[in-house]
């Protein structure tokens, strides 16, 4: 029998993998209305109830999940560290290149960061979907990929990749890209978003599976980053519109990873809690969201990345492992269960 071509199942993936894009949509709607005022709050509500939340979810997955300790002591030791020492280094370091490179990297690792969780869902979608062919995977890739990488290379070129609110910062030292390369960009993209839309046109023709739910993932990506980029001057307000959408989907997986995981013979304190209450679970979370803001936004800048750097940098770096198939088989069996 064909498995089921969504990922959580029709109405999670409607409301929060696809759907969430709305929410994002929303609060960048209320912060062009709302003004200056508005946007401070809106980004206080962003690390509370989505951006924070979803760095917890990982943490419950590597660090306060006691089989992992076991099995990943090592690994988790390394990673721990290096989120740790580094920006505390560049903090403490007698001048403010140290950390304004590390600010450089976190916020364009983090626009990547996005991607890559999008292309991971867009893949599960194909492989559901029965349209997990070479040339289908790699034209999907590459409309998703060169589709947002040129709205980003649009922003590097106006040199406005940066903010700065409350105790943290993240301002950018990439020197303005050509022009010329922002429009290079453009055509490349283009060129990928044909390829794919001729792909899909020739499977519906043939009567093949095409996966129109990665198609729809991908357009909304893509739109999101171009939106996101180009038409949104404030930078805080397009952060908070790039990655609210993609923290639900963080949010809504992983507690359905969670749930699956509390079948097993010894399950973690967070998956039985996920399996019992959904709102005690969140609610740990958004708890601990609201200290860590809480102590970032009250510490003068740039001591609130104090806060914020290690806890961003554990995420980049943890999620990169935990999601990996071949690096954490465990994946394959938490997915599946949801087929």
């Amino acid at each position: 029998m064909r498995s089921s071509p969504w990922i959580l199942g029709p109405r999670a993936d409607a409301s929060f993998i696809l759907g969430g894009v709305g929410i994002s949509a929303a609060m960048a709607l209320a912060g062009l209305l709302g003004g200056a005022g508005t946007i401070a709050w809106l980004f206080l509500l962003f690390q509370a109830g989505f951006n924070l939340p979803h760095y917890f979810q990982t943490l419950t997955l590597t660090y306060l999940d006691p089989e992992v300790r076991r099995r990943e002591r090592r690994r988790l030791a390394l990673l721990g560290a290096v989120s740790l020492l580094l920006p505390l280094g560049a903090l403490l370091a007698p001048s403010p290149m140290p950390l304004r490179l590390l600010t450089t990297i976190t916020l364009v690792w983090g626009f990547w960061h996005i991607l890559q969780q999008s292309w991971g869902l867009a893949a599960i979608y194909l492989r559901r979907g029965g349209s997990d062919a070479h040339w289908g995977r790699r034209w999907a890739r590459a409309a998703l990929t060169l589709g947002c990488l040129w709205p980003l290379a649009w922003r590097i070129s106006r040199g406005t990749l940066g903010y700065a609110t409350g105790g943290l910062a993240q301002q950018s030292m990439l020197p303005p890209l050509p022009i010329a390369v922002a429009h290079a960009g453009a055509a490349a993209a283009v060129c990928a978003s044909l390829g794919y839309a001729g792909w899909l046109a020739l499977r519906f023709w043939k009567r093949q599976p095409a996966a129109p739910l990665a198609a729809l993932l991908i357009a909304l990506t893509v739109v999101q980053f171009w939106v996101g980029m180009i038409f949104i001057d404030n930078f805080v307000l397009a952060i908070v519109f790039l990655t609210s959408w993609h923290a639900l989907q963080y949010l809504a997986l992983v507690y359905q990873v969670q749930r699956g995981r509390s079948a097993s013979a010894e399950p973690s304190w967070w998956a039985r809690l996920a399996s019992t209450e959904e709102v005690w679970y969140f609610a740990a979370a958004v708890g601990f969201a609201l200290v860590a803001a809480g102590i970032a936004d009250s510490l003068p800048r740039p001591w609130g990345d104090a806060v914020y750097l290690p806890l961003l940098m554990a995420h980049y770096l943890n999620d990169g492992w935990l999601w990996k198939r071949k690096a954490n088989p465990d994946v394959v069996g938490w997915l599946a269960a949801t087929a």
